[in-house]
């Protein structure tokens, strides 16, 4: 089943939340269909018949149905609906038209798996969504060369089990245009120190994994050279993350209760929906330069519509409701215990006249609401 989510569109309520998780989602039985996608129109790694020669020997281990293909028409719902996981294999530049575009979008929204290898973050440089999806955007790197590596075994990805605590490889390192989004859940993280032409700072993901608007993604910088294709390590990184992407392998979840609702929000997203006209938004950060029929998106709370405030030395969800928004859980769930009690403020926002929100939605499978104005 789907992630959790409790998506509030209050209009300033304090809600206190208590969600206890069991278990996760169903494993699929099933073998995989696997669609490999190399098309380029930019650079164009000459790793990639290295890395088609050796998926395809992977997928003969793993009993895939593998096709791999550079026309960009077979990114339509017809033909993706075949498959269980997208690879973008060291894809680059703009390579997908309005139709495929929007093809993609719902494959996403209706459970698909996607995993991105290495220039898939170069991938869609217009598409806000693209980006947000992948977790990332290149921006450069520096000369191929050996460097460490910090495993996060809490993560509980099948795609880094194999691992020890760090290890060392030769590939390219990617630094990123922007710290790489907080609504990823990382699995490798670079030492800075142990190479040069480092940009990002002590927090420098270079692997990690999401459920973005319905479906599975993985995204690992790892995947420039001939060389690594044949290391034993990164197949078994690929292969599980392939395999976690199409619902054959899952990250487990504890095996006692968990109460969700931490004091930073650090295990749920935020998904900010456009702000109505009457919102000041002045002083706010990137605020001149911001498309105002967008929304502000993922994890881009500069309004502080959510916030956890303390009643009774309990943690509380505050929801300011002055944008139309959502929250929804890091991690995908199956089993959970909800309860909550909430109240309202006093203030409304857009017309005196309009009537209050009268409830609380939960259990929201899928894409982000597109928020509408309002007011």
């Amino acid at each position: 089943m789907g992630k959790e989510t409790n998506c509030s569109y209050g209009k300033r309520l304090l809600l206190c939340v208590s969600i206890f998780l069991i278990s996760n989602s169903v494993i699929s039985q099933n073998d995989l269909n696997v669609l490999v996608f190399t098309k380029t129109n930019g650079f164009r790694h000459t790793s990639i018949p290295k890395g088609i020669e050796k998926i395809r020997d992977w997928s003969k281990n793993e009993h895939w149905k593998l096709v791999i293909s550079e026309d960009s028409t077979q990114i339509n719902e017809n033909v993706l609906k075949q498959f269980d996981v997208l690879v973008f294999l060291n894809t680059s530049g703009n390579i997908l038209g309005d139709a495929q575009k929007a093809a993609l979008l719902r494959y996403i929204n209706k459970g698909g798996g996607f995993v991105g290898i290495h220039l898939a973050a170069g991938t869609e440089t217009d598409w806000r969504w693209f980006h947000q999806m992948i977790g990332a955007e290149f921006k450069d790197h520096p000369k191929v060369q050996s460097a460490r590596m910090y495993v996060d075994h809490n993560s509980r990805h099948p795609s880094v089990d194999h691992l020890g605590d760090t290890f060392e490889i030769v590939d390219e390192w990617y630094n990123f245009k922007e710290s790489v989004s907080t609504h990823v859940n990382a699995v490798l993280t670079l030492d800075e120190n142990s190479y040069s032409g480092n940009k990002m700072g002590e927090e420098h993901p270079i692997a990690w994994y999401h459920y973005y608007e319905g479906g599975r993604v993985f995204y690992t910088g790892l995947g420039h050279t001939d060389e690594i294709y044949d290391n034993e390590d990164y197949r078994k990184h690929v292969v599980s993350a392939i395999h976690w992407a199409g619902k054959k392998m899952d990250v487990p979840t504890p095996e006692k209760w968990e109460n969700l609702l931490d004091n930073g929000l650090k295990k749920w997203d935020t998904y900010i929906g456009v702000p109505r006209p009457s919102v000041d938004m002045s002083g706010l950060p990137n605020n001149e330069t911001r498309d105002k029929s967008q929304p502000l998106g993922f994890n881009n709370d500069p309004k502080q519509v959510y916030s956890i405030v303390k009643e009774n030395g309990k943690p509380m969800l505050y929801i300011t409701g002055e944008i139309h928004a959502g929250i929804s859980s890091k991690q995908e769930y199956r089993n959970y215990h909800f309860k909550a009690k909430f109240k309202w403020g006093g203030k409304k926002w857009g017309s005196a006249e309009s009537n209050r929100d009268s409830g609380i939605l939960y259990h929201c499978v899928g894409p982000k609401v597109r928020m509408p104005m309002r007011g």
